[in-house]
């Protein structure tokens, strides 16, 4: 049985997936199985894979959702380990070997994860920039932290299977931040470990951020919400944080001339803070605009 299942969900990116599995096979550790899920690809994803047809365990799905993807690789995974894996990131070759490290120093750790080297590309998935490390971290018992500032990206990932067992699944009714919610349950009830070395890159894309601002922030509004837990958050510090979402969703919508959303964003922003100086700077230079 293999110590670590692999699982990289793809949906119509059969021209980067061969990247992401190329970089597993360069791993230094070798205990894997690789599960690819294609979450209802229509163009060639499956011809594209054919090369790694021996090296991966390939299943077609449906079109369900990032989660409901991750899902199915979890219930075909045989691995006392799952990585996790987008299919247009990357691993630089000693990630698993450093995070199972990590794990046998300390065995309570029920995740270890790794800062990223954020890759910035075009449409084509050309490099516009390979930027400096992003998004430092820290281990322990570290759901307030995460609460108030994610620093963990899915790629960078492993978690022991049996988390799974103990805290659920993903949540395939959050089409964006589903990861953030499973962060914040498993830190809930596992120590984590963060290695604080650039082991995997991860890819982004300018055109998609604006957008990916505006919907990722309304959910993650709503995550935050549900694991909300006033015994670990004071009451305070939690309705500011929630205010600093809606006063950054609002610059979002004004952004793109979406200026009656803006305004209702701001408004919640006061309702939760109203001495926040910055939502009653924008709601003042909105009104001036009119």
């Amino acid at each position: 049985m293999p110590h670590i299942s692999i699982i990289i969900p793809t949906y119509n990116r059969s021209f980067i997936v061969g990247k992401a599995i190329e970089s597993v096979l360069q791993q230094t550790y070798d205990d894997y199985e690789i599960i690819v899920i294609d979450d209802g690809s229509t163009d060639h994803t499956y011809e594209n894979l054919a090369p790694y047809r021996d090296r991966i365990r390939y299943e077609y799905k449906e079109n369900g959702g990032i989660a409901s993807a991750r899902n199915r690789g979890l219930e075909l995974a045989r691995g006392e380990y799952i990585a996790l894996l987008d299919s247009d990131d990357l691993w630089q070759p000693e990630k698993l070997q450093k995070q199972m490290a990590c794990f046998a120093a300390h065995p309570e750790y029920g995740m270890v994860a790794t800062r990223c080297i954020t890759h910035t590309v075009d449409s084509h998935f050309n490099t516009i920039e390979m930027s400096k490390l992003r998004r430092s971290g820290k281990s322990g018992w570290i759901y307030k932290d995460l609460f108030f500032r994610n620093f963990i990206r899915t790629s960078s990932v492993v978690i022991k299977s049996e988390c799974f067992r103990k805290v659920g699944r993903f949540d395939e009714s959050l089409p964006r931040c589903e990861e953030i919610d499973m962060w914040l349950r498993l830190s809930k009830t596992y120590p984590v470990g963060f290695i604080n070395e650039g082991l995997t890159i991860y890819t982004r894309r300018p055109k998609e951020i604006r957008v990916d601002n505006i919907e990722g922030r309304r959910y993650w509004l709503k995550v935050l919400e549900k694991n909300y837990d006033p015994d670990l958050i004071p009451k305070g510090a939690y309705k500011k944080r929630m205010a600093r979402i809606y006063t950054h969703l609002a610059e979002n919508l004004i952004g793109q001339g979406s200026k009656e959303e803006g305004e209702k964003a701001l408004r919640q922003t006061l309702s939760l803070s109203p001495l926040d100086f910055k939502a009653w700077k924008n709601y003042l230079l909105l009104y001036l605009k009119r």
